[in-house]
């Protein structure tokens, strides 16, 4: 019998060796492979067996490429007899998971490369079927999210994200910012679902949690404030400088309607030089700008004001300071007359403690604001996502471990 000893080490899995090979044509490769193991573990007693009772019909695994061809495993799977239970069962091997057609090496391969590409690029590469692709992504993303459980913490973010732009149907991204993951997608931001989410993680991981940020879309609050004992609520800054910048970009319009032809030719194209912050500015920008606020001391005020609230969220790190210049802003757009802020500053009233919050710790939606536009360009490489368990893991799967972890 011819040694295939080189073979064997070249193919390197563990307690197999190699007793014939064929060149397929010349892409593929076949080796024919049997078990260095005389006895199997019986899988109900845990006895070890050493009575072989047949050799089952050969199969072919699909494994890792040798010399730039795809490789088969030509295997014949073995059954014993147990001395104790007298029952026959399939040989456990250490390289392969029953019932598969591929070795475990080659599944985990398959699986980190569907984490990067889609999976139908994958599949047609490896010449598999996307459902097989699928199947391998689904079954290591499962065991790497079992893997890593839903840890304690101490700060939570809640941001929405629009899976399909114009459906106005929004999925909702769990994060933990220090942890740097996203520890759940929930298929809608509805505050049943988001509660039901929180009864599942149990009552020690909601009682660990100290700060929730979220936007102001009140279901979260809602569901944060009935299931999380000693959490303090947060508004995030990003969403309330969103709602301020909406409000200043009302007022020009305002303005500009009922404004000369002149000064509305020097308010045309306004817009974005506006709501952008001022130190972000080109050297050709601030000129343009500043002949604008000049055309309209209106629009000049409600700039600087909302310049002035941007500062106040930049610069400010204690709470009692910030609540009383605040106050003091409060009171120069109510001296101002500027209808278009009346509604922020209604919106201000209505979740002052909550925004105010943010100055005990500065804890905001950065981190989910960031993993949202990667989110984002995650789902235009696989031209939309329209199966949303899968959407899910793919997301739970780039973004849901530790960073020091991989």
């Amino acid at each position: 019998m011819p040694d295939y000893q080189l073979l064997t080490e070249l193919l390197g899995l563990p307690q197999v060796r190699v007793t014939d090979y064929e060149l397929i044509d010349l892409d593929q490769i076949r080796l024919s492979v049997e078990s260095t193991v005389e006895v199997a573990v019986c899988p109900d007693c845990q006895m070890v067996s050493f009575r072989l009772h047949e050799t089952s019909k050969a199969q072919l695994i699909r494994d890792l490429p040798i010399w730039q061809r795809r490789c088969w495993l030509h295997y014949a799977p073995r059954r014993f007899k147990c001395a104790t239970c007298q029952d026959t069962f399939v040989e456990r091997v250490l390289w392969r998971e029953p019932d598969l057609d591929y070795t475990v090496r080659y599944e985990q391969a398959i699986y980190q490369r569907a984490r990067r590409e889609p999976i139908s690029q994958v599949a047609e590469s490896e010449q598999l079927s996307e459902d097989i692709v699928q199947g391998i992504f689904e079954r290591g993303a499962k065991k790497t999210l079992d893997a890593r459980g839903y840890p304690l913490v101490k700060v939570l973010g809640l941001d929405e994200i629009a899976p399909h732009k114009g459906h106005g149907r929004f999925q909702l991204i769990i994060s933990a910012p220090e942890l740097g993951i996203v520890l759940d997608v929930l298929n809608d931001r509805k505050k049943a679902t988001l509660e039901a989410w929180f009864d599942e993680r149990g009552a020690a991981w909601c009682a660990a949690v100290e700060v929730c940020s979220a936007d102001m879309w009140d279901a979260y609050h809602e569901a944060a404030q009935a299931k999380l004992p000693n959490v303090r609520l947060t508004v995030d800054r990003f969403h309330v400088m969103k709602n301020l910048n909406d409000a200043v970009t009302k007022a020009r319009r305002s303005i500009q309607k009922y404004a000369d032809e002149q000064t509305q030719a020097q308010l045309k194209g306004c817009r974005w030089l506006l709501v952008k912050n001022a130190e972000n500015l080109t050297d050709a920008e601030r000129p343009k700008l500043g002949a604008m606020l000049a055309a309209s001391p209106e629009l000049k005020t409600c700039y600087e004001l909302k310049e002035d609230f941007r500062t106040w969220f930049n610069t400010l790190s204690d709470r009692p300071t910030a609540e009383r210049t605040l106050n003091e802003w409060l009171t120069k757009v109510q001296a101002s007359g500027l209808k278009a802020l009346q509604a922020f500053t209604k919106t201000i009233g209505n979740w002052r403690e909550r925004i105010l919050n943010y100055f005990d710790g500065r804890h905001s939606n950065g981190f989910a604001e960031g993993i949202n536009l990667k989110i984002k360009l995650l789902n235009r490489r696989a031209f939309g996502y329209h199966n949303f368990a899968s959407f899910r893991l793919h997301v739970l799967v780039a973004f849901g471990s530790c960073p020091c972890n991989g």
